[in-house]
C-alpha cells in the first residue's frame, strides 16, 4: 500500500511540476498573487488525486474542467483589466492546453458518454480549436456510429465551418447506412440538401440562368437517350459502346456550348459550374449508400446531375423523383431523398407532415409539394388530414398572413374536410378534423375578428357530428362541456359513444367519462347526496374502464382509480384496482402493489396487510424485492414477531438472493438490530454463496454509511 501511494504522489507532484512556467507567468504579469498560487496548487493536487484514485468517477474530471475554465475566464479578465494586450506569453495558451489534455484522458476512460463527448465539441468551437474538433468527431463517431446525434453534429460542422457539401453530404450517408431507422438524420440530410439547393438557385438567378431552359434541355436529352436505349434493346444492340461514346462526346460538345451561352467569363460564374459539378451523380450515391446497391459503375451521363440512364439503378423513388424534373434546379436532389426515406418509413404521414414543413420554408418548392400531395393515399384519415390541411399550412409560412387570410384559409380548410369526410365517413379523420377547429379556436381566441367566428365553426361540425352513428369524441367532449348541457346529458352521449365496438377500448374516451363525473362532483360539492350518487356513478365507471382496457391503456386507468378511491378512503375499492393491475400484468403493477400495502399498514389492520401480502407473494409478476423489504419494516414498526419477519426475508431469498444487494442489506440489518450474532452469522454466510455481486453489497454499506 505504501509503494502505491508513493508512486501516487510522484505522478501528482510530476504532473504538477510540468506546470510550474504557467504559474511563473501568471505570477510576473501580476495577473495572480502568490497566496492565489498556492490555492491553485492546491486545488489542482486535490484533483489530480481524485483522478488517480481506483475508481474514478466522471464527475471528477468534469470538476477539474470546470475549475481550470473558470481560472482562464479569471485570466482573460484580469489581463483586459491591466491592458496587457500580448498573446505571446506562455500562460496564454497553457491552461486551455491543459483543459484539451483533461477531455483527452477523461475520453479515453468513459468513451461511452456521448454527452462528454459533446461538452468537449462545445469546448473546442468555443476555442476555435477546429483541428482537435475535427479528430474528436473523427474518434466520437468510431465509438458511437449508432447515434444520429453524432453524424448530424458532425455533418453540420462540415456545412456550417467548413461549408463542404461534399463531407456533409458523405457524413449524412454514412450515418444513414447505419441508421436507416433514425428519422431525425433523414430530416436534417433532406435540410442540408434543400439548403444547399435554395443556395445554388439563388446564384443562378443572380447570374442570370435561364433555370427553364436548363430544364428543357435536360428533358429532352433525358427523352433521346431513353429512346436511343429503347431502341437498342429491341434491336439487341445494347453494347454498342462506340456509338454510346460517340453520342456522349457529342453531348458534351453541345453542353460545352450551352455552358459558354449561360455564363460569362468571370471567376465566380465559374466556381458557380464547378459547385454544380460537386453533386454530379447524387442520385446514385444515395441509391448505393442507402439503399444497398452494390452497382459501382460511373453515371453515364457525366453532366446534369441527379440523372442516371443505368437500367439496373432506376429505382422506384429516383422514377419519382424525375417526374417533377431531372435537373439539379428542379430540386431533383432533395426529392431523391425523400422518397428514400419514405421508402424506409412507409405510411408515416408525421414524417411527410415534416419533412413538408421543411419544403415550406424554402422559395420555388411548390411542385415539389405538389408531387408528395398527389402521391398521398385518398383512404387515409392522416394522409387526408394532411391533403385537407394544406391551405393553412402554406400560407402559415408567410410573413405578411392577415387574420382575415387566416380566416378564408380556415374555413377552405373546413371544406375540404367536409368533402373529405363525406367521401370516407372515416371516424379517425372526423377526429382530426375537430382537433383542427379546435386549435383554431384556441389561436383566435385573443382576437376581437375571428374569435367568434372560429368558436361557431366549431361548435358547428360537432353539433353536426353528434348525430352520426358513431360520433368522434371530440364532439361529445364538446358537448358536454356547454353550459346548457345537464349531467344526464353528457352520461348518456357517452354512452351511445361506448355503443361502438370499437369505442369502448378508448383511453382518451374513458379520461373523458372520468373528467365529466370529476367536474360535476366539483359543481355539486356542497350537496353531500349529490355526491354520494355521483361518487358511486364514477366508481362503476373506472371499474367498467378497467375490465375493458388492456395492458398500457388499463395501467393509466388503474392507477388514477386507485388514487382516487385512496382520497375517498375507500380501501377496498382501491384493493380491487391493485388486483385488476396485477391480473393484467400492467407495468406499474408493482410499483401500485408497494404503495397499497404502504397504505394499508396506515390505514388498514395488520390481518387485512397479513392477506393482502400473502395473495401478492403468490403471484411473481407481482412482487418485487421492495414489496418484501417493505412488507418487513412495516411489520417491524407494529412489533411483530421476529420469527415471522424472518419468514417473509427467507421467502426471497429464493427469489432475488442471486441478484438483489439491496435485499440482503435489510435482511443484514435487520438481523444485526436484534444482536443474534448465531444467526446473523449464518446469514451472512448465506449471503457470500448466494450474492453474485459482492462488490455492489459493500457500495450500498458505503453509501449507508456516509448518510
Amino acid at each position: 500500500f505504501e509503494v502505491c501511494l508513493e508512486v501516487m504522489t510522484e505522478a501528482v507532484h510530476h504532473r504538477l511540476e510540468q506546470r510550474v512556467r504557467e504559474l511563473h507567468d501568471l505570477v510576473d504579469l501580476g495577473l495572480f498573487t502568490q497566496e492565489e498560487i498556492r490555492v491553485i496548487v492546491k486545488k489542482r493536487e486535490d484533483f489530480e488525486y481524485a483522478l488517480r484514485r481506483r475508481q474514478t468517477k466522471k464527475q471528477d474530471y468534469l470538476d477539474y474542467i470546470e475549475y481550470e475554465m473558470n481560472l482562464e475566464k479569471l485570466r482573460k479578465t484580469r489581463k483586459k483589466e491591466l491592458h496587457i494586450k500580448s498573446t505571446k506569453h506562455f500562460s496564454d495558451a497553457s491552461i486551455t492546453f491543459h483543459i484539451h489534455t483533461l477531455y483527452h484522458n477523461g475520453l479515453k476512460k468513459f468513451k461511452e458518454d456521448v454527452e462528454m463527448w459533446f461538452n468537449y465539441f462545445d469546448f473546442c468551437t468555443s476555442q476555435k480549436a477546429y483541428k482537435k474538433l475535427g479528430r474528436a468527431f473523427a474518434e466520437c463517431l468510431q465509438m458511437h456510429a449508432d447515434n444520429p446525434r453524432v453524424w448530424i453534429a458532425a455533418a453540420q460542422w462540415e456545412w456550417d465551418h467548413n461549408t463542404s457539401i461534399k463531407a456533409a453530404r458523405a457524413l449524412f450517408q454514412r450515418g444513414l447506412r447505419v441508421n436507416k431507422q433514425s428519422k431525425e438524420l433523414w430530416l436534417d440530410y433532406f435540410r442540408l440538401e434543400l439548403k444547399y439547393w435554395d443556395n445554388i438557385m439563388k446564384r443562378a438567378k443572380a447570374l442570370g440562368i435561364n433555370i427553364d431552359e436548363q430544364e428543357e434541355k435536360v428533358n429532352a436529352e433525358f427523352k433521346k437517350k431513353q429512346k436511343k436505349k429503347n431502341r437498342n434493346k429491341a434491336l439487341g444492340l445494347e453494347g454498342m459502346d462506340d456509338s454510346e461514346e460517340e453520342e456522349n462526346n457529342d453531348s458534351d460538345d453541345e453542353k460545352k456550348d450551352d455552358q459558354d451561352d449561360l455564363v460569362s467569363e468571370s471567376e465566380d460564374e465559374f466556381d458557380e459550374e464547378k459547385e454544380l459539378e460537386e453533386a454530379k451523380g447524387i442520385r446514385k450515391a444515395i441509391s448505393k449508400n442507402l439503399a444497398g446497391s452494390d452497382n459501382e459503375e460511373e453515371d453515364e451521363e457525366g453532366n446534369d446531375v441527379g440523372y442516371n440512364n443505368s437500367e439496373d439503378d432506376d429505382s422506384n423513388s429516383s422514377s419519382l423523383a424525375r417526374k417533377v424534373g431531372l435537373s439539379f434546379y428542379s430540386g431533383y436532389i432533395p426529392r431523391v431523398v425523400y422518397f428514400y426515406a419514405m421508402e424506409n418509413f412507409v405510411d408515416d404521414f408525421e414524417l411527410v407532415d415534416d419533412f413538408l414543413s421543411i419544403y415550406r420554408c424554402y422559395e420555388d418548392t411548390e411542385k415539389s409539394r405538389d408531387q408528395i400531395y398527389s402521391l398521398l393515399p385518398p383512404t387515409n384519415a392522416k394522409a387526408l388530414d394532411i391533403l385537407c390541411r394544406r391551405p393553412v399550412d402554406d400560407h402559415a409560412s408567410t410573413a405578411s398572413f392577415t387574420i382575415k387570410e387566416k380566416m378564408e384559409a380556415v374555413v377552405f380548410t373546413h371544406k375540404n374536410f367536409e368533402a373529405a369526410v363525406e367521401q370516407t365517413q372515416l371516424v379517425e379523420l372526423k377526429e382530426l378534423h375537430l382537433s383542427f377547429l379546435k386549435n383554431v379556436a384556441e389561436y383566435f381566441a385573443a382576437t376581437k375578428e375571428a374569435k367568434k367566428a372560429s368558436r361557431d365553426l366549431y361548435e358547428l361540425a360537432c353539433t353536426s357530428y353528434v348525430e352520426d352513428e358513431h360520433p368522434p369524441l371530440h364532439a361529445l367532449m364538446f358537448l358536454c362541456t356547454r353550459k346548457e348541457a345537464t349531467f344526464q346529458d353528457g352520461i348518456d352521449l357517452m354512452e351511445k359513444y361506448f355503443e361502438g365496438a370499437t369505442h369502448v377500448h378508448n383511453l382518451d374516451a374513458w379520461k373523458a367519462y372520468v373528467n365529466l363525473h370529476a367536474t360535476e362532483l366539483k359543481r355539486r360539492r356542497k350537496s353531500k347526496a349529490a355526491v354520494e350518487k355521483i361518487s358511486e356513478s364514477l366508481l362503476q365507471v373506472l371499474k367498467r374502464g378497467a375490465d375493458v382496457l388492456q395492458y398500457e391503456s388499463c395501467d393509466a386507468l388503474v392507477s388514477v382509480a386507485w388514487q382516487w378511491c385512496v382520497n375517498n378512503e375507500r380501501v377496498m375499492d382501491a384493493e380491487h384496482f391493485v388486483c385488476v393491475g396485477v391480473e393484467k400484468k400492467t407495468d406499474s403493477a408493482r410499483k401500485l402493489v408497494c404503495a397499497h400495502i404502504e397504505m394499508l399498514g396506515k390505514k388498514s389492520s395488520l390481518q387485512h396487510l397479513h392477506k393482502f401480502c400473502k395473495w401478492v407473494s403468490m403471484r411473481p409478476l407481482a412482487h418485487s424485492v421492495e414489496f418484501f423489504c417493505l412488507w418487513a419494516a412495516i411489520e417491524m414498526e407494529n412489533n411483530t414477531k421476529a420469527a415471522k419477519i424472518r419468514d417473509i426475508f427467507q421467502s426471497a431469498t429464493n427469489k432475488y438472493g442471486k441478484t438483489s444487494a439491496r435485499f440482503w442489506l435489510e435482511y443484514l440489518n435487520f438481523e444485526e438490530k436484534l444482536g443474534d450474532t448465531r444467526t446473523l452469522r449464518n446469514v451472512n454466510y448465506l449471503c457470500s454463496k448466494s450474492l453474485e455481486n459482492q462488490s455492489a453489497l459493500q457500495q450500498l454499506r458505503i453509501q449507508e454509511g456516509e448518510h
